[in-house]
């Protein structure tokens, strides 16, 4: 999954990560990760403003540390598996 450029991005979803990363204590090596982090956030932001928008949800998404991961980091760093895997073993 590949972040969005930086002049693709949202300025209100850019003002939300500089505001996330910093509440988070993120520091990111390089510029080029830095943008590639808030592209993926973005993703991920506009995954939870969709969620939590439509009334059929029964619960609320959140932004958390990890909201700068794509489902592949997030599931690699947490070893979490999805309940349908679990349910195969």
């Amino acid at each position: 999954s590949r972040g969005l450029s930086q002049s693709a991005i949202d300025p209100r979803i850019a003002l939300a990560f500089s505001e996330w990363a910093s509440s988070q204590r993120k520091v990111y090596s390089n510029p080029t990760d830095k943008s590639f982090r808030l592209g993926v956030f973005a993703k991920n932001f506009l995954t939870i403003e969709a969620h939590n928008s439509n009334p059929s949800k029964t619960w609320t998404m959140g932004l958390t540390t990890f909201a700068d991961l794509t489902s592949e980091e997030f599931l690699a760093k947490t070893k979490a598996l999805p309940a349908w895997q679990g349910a195969e073993r």
